[in-house]
């Protein structure tokens, strides 16, 4: 039972590490380089609401669309929020609750 607990915790944390990933990625791609400016949409410019920046869950329940303009958000957010769960519990299986875990999860974001 602790142990999966663990997991989950290494998952959460993988989702909202990943989600932070995807922010830095289109911050860079798209050359602006406050990290805390609002999020929007690129097709639309309308700001996202806070709830629609909820690790993987927002682009299930808005079925991989904006909400205001329903054009397409690229599948590349859930991709790199998935494969950060992905490798950070993986790192968890190998290492347990360790140093070489949080190296391994730096490493990896």
């Amino acid at each position: 039972m602790k142990d999966m607990v663990c997991y989950i915790v290494i998952a959460i944390m993988g989702l909202v590490i990943g989600r932070f990933l995807n922010v830095l990625i289109s911050k860079l791609l798209g050359k602006r380089y406050t990290l805390f400016s609002e999020s929007f949409c690129p097709s639309c410019k309308s700001a996202k609401k806070f709830y629609d920046n909820i690790p993987l869950l927002s682009y299930i329940f808005l079925k991989g669309k904006c909400r205001s303009c329903k054009e397409k958000i690229s599948v590349r957010y859930p991709i790199v929020e998935l494969l950060t769960v992905f490798l950070f519990v993986t790192s968890f299986y190998f290492y347990g609750i360790s140093f070489y875990l949080l190296l391994s999860m730096i490493m990896i974001s």
